[in-house]
């Protein structure tokens, strides 16, 4: 994002990845907590990370070619391979206050409009890696999980009662077992 709260594209970022623009009840604070992460070098994320100032929630949304929908894989695994040993390098993690989430909006293939909680279409099937220091490394799930369970998750780690959308269905799964969290 190249300016706080950018509410129009500015390839290769794109405002449509970015949530908070779309709820006029954050506006008032939007430009003081919608803010370009910087480089992981350098930048507002690289000194949160050293001076043990992390917020209760972050969230880092790569632009385009970084979250490689328009440029190769190996260069969203790149920017990934910089931006998670960053987080993880921080004294919020290493004192165990944050857990690293890394999920993608989509799968592959398959048809777009199913309806993921009753279908197994492979568009369905969308990664996630948590990775946190109560999270044993390799931890798998059988349980079947999707956005709802990662909001659900999210909610009950910041102590959140009130559940939004699906994440409050009775099917909805938390992953707070799942992966020691």
């Amino acid at each position: 994002m190249p300016s706080n709260c950018r509410r129009t594209d500015a390839y290769p970022y794109v405002v449509r990845h970015n949530p908070v623009t779309y709820f006029p009840g954050l506006a008032r604070d939007c430009e003081r907590w919608d803010r370009p992460m910087g480089t992981t070098s350098d930048g507002r994320l690289v000194d949160m990370v050293r001076d043990g100032r992390l917020p209760t929630f972050l969230l880092v949304i790569p632009d385009q070619c970084h979250n490689a929908h328009d440029c190769a894989v190996d260069v969203g695994d790149d920017w990934l391979s910089q931006v998670v040993p960053l987080l993880t390098s921080g004294p919020d993690y290493r004192a165990g206050r944050t857990a690293v989430v890394v999920t993608w909006d989509e799968g592959a293939g398959g048809k777009f409009g199913q309806r993921c909680q009753r279908d197994r279409d492979r568009s369905c099937h969308i990664v996630t890696v948590v990775i946190s220091p109560t999270t044993r490394p390799g931890t798998r799930s059988p349980v079947r999980f999707d956005h709802y369970s990662l909001l659900e998750t999210t909610e009950g780690l910041l102590g959140i009662g009130t559940r939004l959308g699906h994440a409050g269905d009775t099917r909805t799964r938390s992953m707070r077992r799942a992966f020691g969290l």
